[in-house]
C-alpha cells in the first residue's frame, strides 16, 4: 500500500503546484465564481479536472509511441509555446488597452461543467507536460506500468487539480477584489510570467544555453 501512496502523493504534488500559476482555465474559473458563485466554479472545476485526467490516462497509455513519435511530441511542444505567447499577448492587450482580463476571454454558453471539460481538453500544455512528468517519474522506478499504479497516479492528480482550482475559488473574492484595483499591473505581470515560462520553454526545446 505504501507504494500506492507514495505515487498518489506524486501526482497530487506535481498536480497542484501545476495548477497554481495564473493561465486561460484559472482566469475562467475566477470569472466563473465571480459571477455564477461556487457551485458554477465547483462545476467548472469539476470538469476540467476531469479532461486532465483523461488526458493523462492517454499519456500514460501511448507513453511507448509518443516517445516514438518525436515529431508529433515536437509538433505539441511548439504549440504550447505558442498558446504561451498568445496568451501573453492577451494579458499585453489587456494591460494595454485598460480593460478587465476577464472581458478578453471568450464567454461560453455551455454549462459550466461542459466549458471547463472543454476548455481543459483543447489546452496543448496539458500533453507536453504530463508526458515530461510522467516520464520523469517512471524514470525514477516510482510509477510502473500496472493499472493500479495508473489509477493512484491520476487519482493524486485529480485532487491536486482540484485543489488548484479550489485555491482559485476560494479565494475569488479576495482575488477579484485585487484584480479590480490593479487589474491592469496584474494584466502585465500575467503577461511577463507567461512570456517567460514562453522562453524558458522554447530554449529548453531548441537548448539555448541561458547565461544570467
Amino acid at each position: 500500500m505504501g507504494k500506492y501512496k507514495m505515487i498518489f502523493s506524486a501526482g497530487l504534488v506535481i498536480s497542484f503546484l501545476g495548477s497554481l500559476p495564473p493561465g486561460l482555465l484559472n482566469i475562467a474559473v475566477l470569472q466563473v465564481s465571480d459571477e455564477k458563485g461556487f457551485v458554477p466554479a465547483l462545476s467548472y472545476a469539476a470538469g476540467a479536472t476531469l479532461a486532465e485526467m483523461t488526458t493523462v490516462r492517454i499519456v500514460l497509455s501511448g507513453m511507448k509511441w509518443f516517445n516514438s513519435r518525436r515529431r508529433f511530441f515536437s509538433v505539441l511542444e511548439w504549440l504550447t509555446a505558442f498558446v504561451l505567447v498568445l496568451f501573453a499577448g492577451v494579458c499585453f492587450l489587456a494591460a494595454w488597452s485598460m480593460q478587465d482580463l476577464a472581458k478578453i476571454i471568450p464567454q461560453s454558453f455551455l454549462p459550466p461543467f461542459l466549458t471547463g471539460l472543454l476548455f481543459s481538453l483543447l489546452n496543448p500544455v496539458h500533453f507536453p507536460f504530463w508526458l515530461g512528468w510522467s516520464g520523469f517519474v517512471f524514470s525514477k522506478g516510482s510509477l510502473k506500468r500496472d493499472t493500479q499504479h495508473y489509477n493512484w497516479f491520476i487519482a493524486g492528480i485529480g485532487l491536486g487539480a482540484m485543489g488548484g482550482f479550489l485555491v482559485y475559488i476560494t479565494g475569488g473574492a479576495y482575488l477579484f477584489d485585487i484584480i479590480h484595483q490593479y487589474q491592469y499591473i496584474l494584466n502585465g505581470v500575467f503577461g511577463i510570467i507567461l512570456l517567460l515560462a514562453a522562453v524558458l520553454h522554447i530554449r529548453r526545446m531548441v537548448k539555448i544555453p541561458l547565461y544570467i
